[in-house]
């Protein structure tokens, strides 16, 4: 248990920075955008590729958010069916959710993986700024291997809460 809770803190800390640095990007997203709209419209000069960055740096929020999200509790839940079960089987549909969250997130951190080196061995550049693509497709990579590690910690404190309250009963 103890090698357990040493990997979440890890893994919860990586989570954390990664999130603080999915919201600067964001804030720098942001700054462009409002720079490259002011330059349209006082003087008809946008910046040059602030479309592309903004895409790309889209790519990065999105997904780098993903980790810190489940962490926090914060991503959405429609819970119409979910909330009127009991407890016990509230916290067993948790449990068959983050098994499904760590399904899909090994895949698809994989793939990307696969598909970043695909992309780094065809030379794909961005149209405008010829900026290369596979460091974006190895941030989804990334993100989703965190959102993947996240998943598995919060399936073990799903876990051990489902025993705590099989227990008391």
């Amino acid at each position: 248990m103890r090698l357990v809770y040493s990997v979440e803190k890890i893994v919860s800390r990586v989570v954390k920075v990664v999130g603080i640095g999915a919201m600067l990007l964001l804030g720098v997203m942001m700054l462009l955008t409002v720079a490259d709209v002011t330059l349209r419209y006082l003087f008809a000069k946008p910046i040059y590729g602030g479309m592309e960055l903004t895409e790309y740096l889209m790519v990065c929020v999105g997904t780098l958010g993903l980790a810190w999200c489940a962490l926090q509790g914060a991503h959405i839940k429609v819970d119409l069916i979910v909330s009127r079960l009991p407890p016990t089987a509230q916290k067993v549909t948790d449990i068959i959710n983050y098994l499904v969250v760590i399904g899909v997130c090994g895949v698809i951190a994989s793939q990307a993986f696969l598909r970043a080196k695909v992309v780094q061995n065809l030379g794909v550049d961005s149209p405008v700024l010829d900026i290369p693509q596979y460091p974006f497709v190895l941030v989804v990579s990334f993100s989703y291997l965190l959102l993947f590690l996240i998943s598995i910690v919060l399936l073990i404190h799903s876990i051990s809460s489902l025993m705590v309250k099989v227990q008391k009963k």
